[in-house]
């Protein structure tokens, strides 16, 4: 009869992979009857002499071993050597002798817990790490996680204060949605804003630096963080051609609460690909940073830190730095490792190792206070930024407190002189939709807009009605428009289209009498062409294909000259484009999305395909909406 196989369970697995002299040293100190798996498998896994060998552990040893428990049994080796020693190992030596001198010396409680067999190397997610095999870690007394609580004194209230403020990133981030719309944006192929951008962008707002000392988006580091920010939140979009544009979803943001939009806004910065040590700690990386470097799991990593300060009381952001290094100074390096980075500061000294983790750590915590957490109003500031307390909205927003009351918004002033004055207090949404219809004139605390003939034919242009123009300007102005520009603005509407600019096909005939006989041949279908002249014919919009097909049928010679560059695709092609269009609108409004698919796209690519295209389209938006609910409804 075949005896029956062992489980093959984790410290098992670990005896087996160690060497015949580990095992020997380990069967000694457990006092095993033999160096054989099995006999110390027995022995670590007998609950008596695990509590007789934890009993013998020195004050040291215990406490490196109930830190491994309190951080769930495994933690980098890196950090467990840091704080309790190395284990002599001959790979680490430059000669056996030098070794076998290091052994004369004592164990560290690293080196002992390593040589019982408490802890054994492995690797995850940090890289190499220590842990507590599996079957040991159930014997062993429990010990409560670690505390992550930062223990900060409070400082004294300071005479003078920097208030927090949304008011510095979202009037960015506005005028980005704003130039996005125009077309206005484009990025470099890292996805920062090129110079032509920043300088326009510099024109629509208050306070702009000095352009002169700007050569990169590096250089203006609120633009950095709020464009970065911006679309990792989903209300910018960088197409295949660099260029910036507004998402569907910028608009809700626009519409939101103003703790709804700055919590999107710390959301898109924490998760987005700026590097702060070099964006906002001046230190640059040699050869590119390491990949071990994760900059979202670091912030959240900071910011859940953070979390835990008091709420109400002005705090030294040195002490903040202080209690963050007590309690977890690896945040940003999870693997330990101090001796890996090549990051130098302004003076170009390598500053990687563990002395350094004031001159990296400390100053990305600082930087990260009195930076992107203070311009998206989450942190006050003393006048010389060595004190911070939580705002109500980082309160709320970091620590979990009560949200803060809504400020109410102030209405625009819509002027006889065409001038609209919206003060920093106006919704978002109005001052977008303001951007969209009128002509900046002056920015600051008031900003100045003049409506303008040309703004307003330009928004025609882009399928805005004036109707809603006039609504718009009703709603946010609480009252009645001056007459004379209610009237004004119905006048230079009217002008719209006066001077058209389109593509047409033309059809040339050699002489009057061969386009009678074009005209007709009914088999041809010409009657909807417009006649230009004597000899000349305009085809409707997307029937040249037709015609032309049945020109050859008909055994007219037929030269096509037709070059549209703008226009590559054919009408097939056309036609599904348009289709999609119309499903992909008709879903989203089923469904309650928000569709990128506006009214007026869909009256533009109406235009490119003839009505029964659009008939075609229309039905199988319908065909697809009731396929949906019936499917839903079978669900259910």
């Amino acid at each position: 009869m075949m005896a029956k196989r062992q489980p093959r369970t984790d410290l098992r697995r670990l005896l087996e992979l160690l060497s015949p002299v580990d095992r020997r040293v380990m069967a000694h100190l457990w006092r095993a009857p033999g160096a054989e798996v099995e006999a110390l498998l027995a022995a670590m896994s007998d609950p008596t002499q695990i509590r007789a060998q934890w009993e013998r552990l020195t004050e040291r040893e215990r406490a490196a071993l109930e830190r491994l428990i309190a951080e769930g049994g495994a933690m980098p080796v890196a950090i467990v050597q840091r704080e309790y020693g190395g284990v002599r190992e001959p790979g680490g030596f430059e000669h056996p002798r030098a070794y076998l001198d290091a052994l004369r010396g004592p164990a560290t409680p690293t080196e002992r817990l390593f040589s019982l067999g408490f802890i054994f190397r492995a690797h995850d997610e940090r890289g190499a790490i220590y842990r507590i095999p599996h079957d040991l870690l159930a014997h062993l007394p429990a010990v409560p996680p670690r505390a992550r609580q930062l223990t900060v004194p409070p400082a004294d209230a300071p005479r003078a204060t920097i208030p927090a403020t949304p008011d510095r990133v979202t009037p960015l981030v506005v005028a980005l949605l704003v130039l996005a719309y125009n077309g206005e944006l484009q990025t470099l192929d890292d996805g920062a804003l090129n110079k032509a951008s920043m300088a326009r962008l510099a024109r629509d707002v208050a306070d702009p630096p000095d352009l002169r000392a700007v050569r990169r988006e590096a250089d203006w580091p609120l633009l950095a963080v709020a464009r970065a920010a911006a679309v990792e939140a989903g209300l910018l979009r960088r197409g295949s051609d660099g260029e910036l544009r507004p998402t569907a979803q910028a608009l809700d943001w626009l519409r939101a609460p103003r703790a709804a939009r700055m919590r999107q806004l710390l959301e898109g910065w924490r998760r987005s690909s700026l590097d702060d040590l070099t964006l906002l700690c001046g230190l640059r990386w040699q050869g590119g940073a390491p990949f071990t470097l994760d900059r979202a799991a670091t912030r959240r990593a900071l910011l859940d830190l953070l979390a835990s300060l008091p709420i109400d009381a002005w705090l030294r952001i040195d002490d903040v730095v202080a209690a963050i290094r007590r309690v977890d100074p690896d945040f940003q390096r999870r693997d330990g490792r101090y001796d890996t980075w090549l990051l130098y500061d302004r003076e170009d000294r390598l500053v990687s190792r563990w002395d350094d983790w004031d001159l990296v750590e400390g100053a990305l915590i600082r930087a990260a206070l009195r930076g992107p957490l203070h311009w998206l109003g989450l942190v006050d500031l003393d006048d010389a930024q060595d004190r911070l307390r939580w705002s109500p909205l980082g309160a709320h927003l970091i620590a979990g407190a009560e949200p803060p009351s809504e400020p109410p918004a102030l209405p625009l002033i819509v002027q006889g002189t065409f001038e609209v004055l919206c003060p920093a207090e106006a919704s978002l949404y109005a001052r977008f939709q303001l951007s969209r219809i009128a002509e900046l004139k002056q920015a600051g605390s008031i900003a100045v807009y003049l409506l303008t003939r040309g703004a307003l034919l330009q928004a025609v242009e882009r399928g805005i009605d004036v109707e809603a123009v006039l609504r718009f300007l009703r709603e946010q102005s609480a009252g009645p428009l001056p007459p004379a520009v209610e009237y004004t603005l119905r006048e230079w509407a009217s002008q719209a289209g006066q001077v058209r600019l389109e593509h047409a096909v033309l059809l040339h005939a050699a002489d009057p009498v061969m386009l009678t006989r074009l005209r007709a041949d009914r088999s041809l279908d010409l009657a909807a062409a417009e006649q230009l002249g004597p000899t000349l014919l305009r085809l409707p919009p997307g029937a040249d294909d037709e015609v032309a097909e049945r020109l050859r049928r008909a055994g007219f010679g037929l030269r096509d000259e037709r070059v549209d560059p703008h226009r590559p695709l054919d009408e097939r092609d056309l036609r599904a484009l348009v289709t999609a269009a119309f499903v992909y609108a008709r879903v989203c409004t089923e469904l309650g999305l928000s569709c990128d698919v506006t009214p007026a796209m869909l009256s533009r690519l109406a235009r490119l395909v003839p009505p029964r295209h659009l008939d075609h389209a229309s039905e199988t938006a319908r065909a697809v909406a009731r396929l949906l609910e019936s499917r839903f409804n079978s669900d259910q």
